[in-house]
C-alpha cells in the first residue's frame, strides 16, 4: 500500500519525531544559555 495519504502520514510521523527530538535539544541549549545570563543566542550551541 504506498497511496499518497500513507507517505503523507509516514512524512507527519517523521517531522513530529524531528520536532521532537529539536525541541529537548533547544531545551537543553536554552536551559545551559540561561545559566550563562545569555539567552539572545540560545539557539547557537
Amino acid at each position: 500500500m504506498n497511496t499518497p495519504s500513507s507517505s503523507t502520514t509516514r512524512s507527519i510521523l517523521f517531522l513530529k519525531k524531528t520536532r521532537y527530538y529539536l525541541d529537548q535539544k533547544e531545551q537543553k541549549c536554552l536551559t545551559k544559555k540561561h545559566n550563562m545570563q545569555n539567552f539572545k543566542n540560545w539557539h547557537i550551541c
